[in-house]
């Protein structure tokens, strides 16, 4: 047996260690997991209200000076958008289904900024007609497509041009920029001529970097980096911009040693280059768009123990209900949340149900003795969680969601049932 306590390897994470433990288990937003999961039954999505209430106020504390807007890729469960949205954040979508998921829960076009870098026609007509504050732009093809449908229409449209800095070194897990990243518009591809369409308005940059950033100097080198891009634009292609849209890519510690960001640190910085800059900024307003920063620690993918096969767990919800671990080949924290003070025996491997060896969620994870309807606990899976996964492979029922508020947990999205999927085909005798 292990010497540690399993609690103690819980409280090293940053983020993890501010979830309550009552006895041996946790705790969400007052509610007992095992209550939760009596009531809706697992693999379960549980959100916690406070999680995300606590990012938004940091982020306007710390980055008073930014215009937030939500990712609605990163969880587009309606009512966590709804919760950003009364917030007071705007709202970034790179689909028509998220753009249509907007106007549903209430935004008004002017707080939504569409990003996509292969916008279709529909996209973009729906776009035009909603009124949509801000299309970034990918390419310069599109910009000629944007243009031609805005003058069928007879409208002018406000976009933002996505710009390639061309930046190589960075740290961080998806990065987007780069010689031959198939984002964005290199800067010496931008002529004088680009201001000459008839029926769009350049109103800004949009220059996003890398995803899940971690290194505090990448986000503040980037920040400076596009305001250089803006300064450049208006002086030498006289082009008249109001907007810098920084992206975003701010990321969350998943492994122990990783480093939660020190926002007061990077607003500091931040804010020494905008009074440096302040009169060639010419009144420009400042855009950051967050979605994992926000409800990633937010929520926990909880699964059943269902067999015992020597260091291998079989639980009934895997990769077609959690997939981003494998996808990434990363491990998320995972604890057997109903036995947080037990001690350790071993190290197991987390193994759904689906009849694949791929089928993994977690690996080598420490934890104590085992047994038969014990929960596992994945955190971090407020992001790229549900609609990330393989939710229609081998047909099983999809997980159910829920968000815990103030001792109050609400369904938010019912268990889907197979009999789901067999509605969506037609049977034909050929």
């Amino acid at each position: 047996m292990l010497h540690d306590i399993y609690k103690q390897n819980i409280k090293k994470h940053p983020i993890i260690n501010r979830f309550n433990v009552n006895g041996n288990e946790l705790v969400i937003g007052g509610i007992r997991v095992s209550d939760i999961v009596s009531k809706h039954g697992t693999p379960i999505y549980i959100y916690d209200y406070e999680k995300i209430a606590e990012r938004v106020e940091a982020l306007k504390k710390y980055l008073p000076y930014f215009d937030l807007y939500y990712s609605f890729k990163a969880n587009p469960n309606l009512t966590v958008c709804n919760i950003i949205k009364n917030i007071g954040i705007g709202a970034e979508v790179s689909s028509i289904g998220e753009l249509q998921a907007a106007k549903r829960i209430g935004y008004k076009g002017n707080r939504i900024i569409f990003n996509n870098p292969a916008k279709s026609i529909e996209e973009i007509e729906y776009s035009i007609d909603n009124g949509i504050f801000l299309l970034n732009v990918e390419s310069l093809d599109e910009l000629e497509v944007i243009n031609a449908i805005a003058k069928k229409k007879n409208k002018k449209v406000n976009v933002s041009l996505r710009i390639n800095t061309g930046t190589n070194k960075v740290e961080a897990l998806e990065v987007m920029m780069g010689k031959n990243a198939k984002f964005g518009i290199k800067y010496f591809d931008i002529k004088d001529d680009i201001v000459s369409y008839s029926n769009v308005n350049i109103k800004g940059i949009h220059v996003y970097i890398a995803s899940q950033i971690l290194n505090k100097n990448t986000i503040i080198n980037n920040f400076s980096e596009a305001v250089n891009v803006f300064k450049k634009l208006h002086r030498v292609n006289n082009i008249n911009l109001e907007y810098i849209d920084f992206g975003g890519g701010f990321g969350i510690p998943y492994d122990n040693s990783d480093k939660e960001l020190d926002l007061y640190y990077i607003g500091k910085k931040l804010g020494k280059i905008i009074d440096a800059n302040r009169n060639q900024l010419l009144g420009g307003k400042l855009i950051l768009e967050l979605g994992r920063y926000i409800v990633g620690a937010a929520g926990i993918f909880v699964t059943s123990v269902k067999y015992i096969k020597e260091n291998n767990i079989i639980v009934d919800g895997g990769i077609n209900n959690f997939f981003r671990s494998k996808f990434l080949n990363i491990n998320h924290p995972t604890y057997i949340v109903n036995k947080l003070n037990k001690p350790v025996v071993g190290k197991v491997n987390i193994c759904g149900p689906l009849c694949t060896p791929l089928d993994t969620l977690s690996q080598n994870v420490k934890v104590p003795r085992i047994n038969k309807t014990d929960l596992v606990g994945i955190f971090l899976a407020g992001a790229y969680g549900y609609s990330m996964s393989l939710l229609n492979f081998i047909s099983f029922n999809h997980p159910a969601e829920v968000l815990i508020k103030e001792g109050k947990c609400y369904l938010i999205r019912r268990r889907g049932h197979s009999n789901d999927i067999l509605k969506e085909q037609r049977i034909y005798n050929l």
